[in-house]
């Protein structure tokens, strides 16, 4: 089975963080990521960016989306419109159709402070050199350039089948992240 992991990650404090879930009405877990991220896992409907907590977001947030076998998008908002998107996609879903293997436009990014010249040149080199054919490392590659750290296995739409109910995400998130912060509506 093809891993399928969802996260977000806010420019901002754990704090910042926590209020941003509850803003939204939703239940979850924010996880200390480092100086610039926090992540964010949300208990959501549907899989793909959650309208509730982006309608509620006020800064800069990323919606990572991987799919194993068929790619990764890395959603940039401000506020709650969208910015820009960094996306690669590979695999059967793809193969034949070079024009939607790749997606990146580093300025948005470089503005805002979230990838120096260097960082975005890798990126760049990155989606210039896409092919067809399965390319799973580089969702996990692109994460972190960005400075991302927890985006691995991590799960946030109720009909992910690899997520399992919510009461299995607790225990899962609980033994992997001791520090997480559990916010309940």
């Amino acid at each position: 089975m093809s891993e399928f992991s969802e996260s977000y990650h806010l420019v901002g404090s754990v704090a910042e963080s926590v209020e941003l879930v509850r803003r939204a009405g939703r239940r979850g877990f924010v996880l200390p990521e480092n100086d610039r991220f926090t992540c964010v896992i949300v208990d959501q409907p549907d899989a793909g960016a959650d309208p509730a907590l982006l309608a509620m977001n006020r800064g800069l947030l990323l919606h990572y989306h991987y799919g194993e076998d068929h790619g990764v998008w890395i959603a940039l908002y401000e506020d709650s419109s969208p910015a820009t998107q960094l996306r690669l996609e590979w695999g059967p879903d793809f193969e034949g159709d070079r024009q939607s293997l790749s997606e990146f436009d580093a300025a948005p990014w470089i503005e805002r402070g979230l990838l120096d010249e260097l960082r975005a040149a890798r990126l760049k080199k990155i989606v210039a050199t896409l092919t067809e054919g399965s390319h799973s490392e580089l969702g996990p590659a692109a994460a972190r350039l960005l400075g991302l750290e927890h985006f691995e296995h991590l799960a946030c739409a109720a009909t992910t089948v690899s997520r399992g109910p919510w009461d299995h995400v607790q225990r899962r998130i609980r033994h992997r992240f001791p520090d997480a912060i559990e916010v309940t509506t």
